[in-house]
């Protein structure tokens, strides 16, 4: 595969676990929500539609 069909597939992934999950906005989280244990997070830039990995933690 190359650079491009593995990015189509990442963003793919994960829009299929957003609809499983749902989503979450920075701006209005805090540490009183229900957070997991353990996990990844995504943070999407809103450019290009949401499809802009900026920051993985």
């Amino acid at each position: 595969m190359d650079r491009i069909k593995h990015l189509d597939r990442f963003y793919d992934m994960l829009q299929t676990l957003e609809g499983k999950t749902g989503t979450r906005m920075l701006a209005s989280s805090d540490n009183h929500m229900d957070w997991p244990q353990q996990g990844i997070c995504f943070f999407l830039s809103p450019e290009n539609g949401g499809r802009m990995a900026s920051r993985c933690g």
